[in-house]
């Protein structure tokens, strides 16, 4: 029996429910609106000390002082930041140079006024990105880059890590990293979840049960709704409604943020005639990423009936077109939708996953794969976007400078940032010239583990040069015998030899840089500031030096 019990939030509840708690600046303007709304004329003003006017002072005096208090939190964080700064010049210095790269606020920068009013509207609807996790030290790590990325990306709203299957122990664990590590970047905003293993399933010709992690997500979006946002089947709706909700994977980095109106925005949308384009997220209008799956997901299946219950037929999935399938269900993480309308998706994602790996055993997409069936019953298109993420060098996510033709100097670290991807799913091998970077590859002591010393004595990445896209047109392949490979144009599509060799620079330095960028933040706030290891010499290769041994060794044919 599963015990829910330890499915905590690790935030202030409310009658079973997580309270998020508004940030100080709009505490503050609630508090000036209060204060300077006009009321109604009161002549003789009896009235001016009853105790309904002295319950609604004190209420002032209270949401003042949790103000203040807020206030002196976030610059007690920053003098502690630059206090450590000051306190070793090589650890500051690195900081300051890595962060005005990327054109990223600093703790000592005065916040713009654009971002001030960003964080105090009450037009836009607020955001909740989430990301299913294992319990694993691999996991804490992408938890923790991503936790990163999306403070430094400016992403308005909360996110939190969805982490199924931990035992007690590590469940203890895992709370006292997130408590010292996560939190800190954003005490109101980042939040743990930690749910039951979902993943272990019974098969049904050997009677062993096997393990397909991938469930959890499904099973642990939908637990995250029904315990912390408050949803049920018989609650459909509640007062995080019109939140919108980004699903993400762990192994992402946030390098855009997102928004819920893309009418002005830089995207390479999905052009799509069975349904609308649409530009804006709310109810009923769910968005994603547009993936290379096509439609397998229904093409699989033989007969409905093996996926969609006899009470729920007819489908909807029943009449649509080979074409409205591929225009509309062919996605993946990044999910977008409004609150009520995930609940909705993420019930009957969670519902349709065991049917639909039944009919995919073998298939690690068969989570997505039933994400797609449960969509497309729900007769929930999606409007789906290249842009919204990229993880390989032939995406079309990579025409938002492709058509702008910059030069391979300018592709490492040049790009605005409204012309690059949302996301970066750094789930494949990058290679350029002796530039290698894998997940697999990064050591656990990189960033987010439970010993900072381990942390603190590890060095960073070496970075590419500027110029980077235009010094090779081949990698040279880290294990032995070290093959040459040139890189290619795409036999299929319009991508160029070199537009291939730019989106590979582009993906090595943007990953390589906010890895760093993680880790030094996780630095400077844990490790000793005279002895802390700020080298970039981390490499996959003895060295990084090509000699002409290597340059003519191309694999056989």
């Amino acid at each position: 029996m599963r015990k829910d019990a330890a499915a905590i939030p690790n935030s202030l509840t409310r009658n079973g429910q997580e309270v998020f708690p508004s940030s100080a600046t709009t505490a503050a303007a609630n508090l000036r609106e209060r204060s300077h709304s006009p009321s109604k004329p009161d002549k003789s003003n009896r009235n001016s000390c009853s105790p309904l006017n002295i319950a609604g002072l004190v209420a002032n005096l209270i949401i003042l002082s949790i103000t203040l208090f807020a206030y002196s939190a976030e610059e007690k964080l920053r003098n502690e930041v630059q206090e450590k700064c000051k306190n070793n010049p090589q650890l500051g210095n690195t900081f300051q140079q890595m962060h005005a790269q990327h054109s990223l606020p600093m703790p000592d920068r005065p916040m713009t006024k654009r971002r001030e009013q960003e964080q105090t509207t009450t037009e836009a609807p607020d955001f909740h990105i989430i990301f299913s996790t294992g319990c694993s030290a691999k996991q804490d790590l992408q938890a923790y880059v991503l936790f990163h990325s999306i403070m430094e990306s400016g992403q308005t709203g909360h996110a939190t890590r969805i982490a199924s299957g931990c035992p007690d122990d590590r469940t203890i664990k895992l709370r006292e990293i997130f408590e010292k590590q996560i939190k800190i970047m954003a005490p109101e905003r980042f939040h743990l979840h930690v749910t039951p293993e979902f993943g272990k399933v019974r098969n049904d010709k050997t009677g062993k049960v096997d393990t397909f992690h991938y469930l959890n997500k499904p099973y642990g979006t939908a637990h995250w709704m029904e315990h912390v946002l408050g949803y049920s089947p018989t609650t459909p709706s509640t007062r995080h409604d019109e939140t919108i909700v980004v699903l993400l994977d762990p192994d992402m980095i946030l390098v855009r943020p997102f928004i819920n109106d893309f009418s002005d925005s830089e995207e390479i949308w999905r052009e799509r005639t069975t349904y609308p384009h649409i530009n804006k997220i709310r109810h009923g209008y769910p968005m994603a990423a547009e993936y290379g799956y096509s439609i397998a997901w229904y093409l699989g299946v033989n007969d409905i009936r093996d996926v969609v219950p006899a009470n729920e037929l007819p489908s909807p999935v029943s009449n649509m077109t080979k074409k409205q399938l591929t225009e509309n269900y062919t996605c993946g993480p990044p999910y977008m939708a409004t609150a009520r309308d995930f609940y909705k998706l993420a019930a009957k994602w969670r519902q349709f996953s065991l049917p639909v790996l039944k009919l995919f055993p073998d298939n690690i997409l068969a989570e997505m794969y039933a994400y797609s069936w449960a969509a497309a019953h729900l007769n929930m298109p999606h409007q789906t976007a290249h842009s919204f993420m990229v993880s390989q060098y032939p995406e079309a996510g990579f025409q938002l400078f492709d058509n702008k033709d910059y030069q391979p100097e300018q592709v490492c670290r040049g790009i605005p940032r409204q012309s690059r991807p949302h996301v970066l799913h750094y789930c494949q091998r990058y290679a350029l010239g002796k530039y290698i970077l894998g997940k697999h590859r990064l050591p656990q002591s990189f960033v987010g583990q439970e010993d900072p010393a381990k942390v603190c004595e590890s060095p960073l990445l070496a970075e590419p040069p500027d110029n980077f896209a235009a010094l090779f047109d081949y990698f040279i392949d880290p294990d032995p015998p070290h093959y040459r490979t040139d890189i290619k144009a795409s036999k299929f599509g319009s991508n160029t030899k070199q537009d291939n060799i730019n989106h590979l620079a582009y993906l090595i330095c943007e990953e390589s840089g906010a890895l760093n960028r993680a880790a030094l933040y996780y630095k400077q706030q844990h490790c000793d500031a005279a002895t802390v290891n700020t080298a970039k010499t981390l490499i996959f290769h003895e060295t990084l030096e090509i000699s002409p041994e290597e340059l003519n060794n191309f694999k056989p044919a």
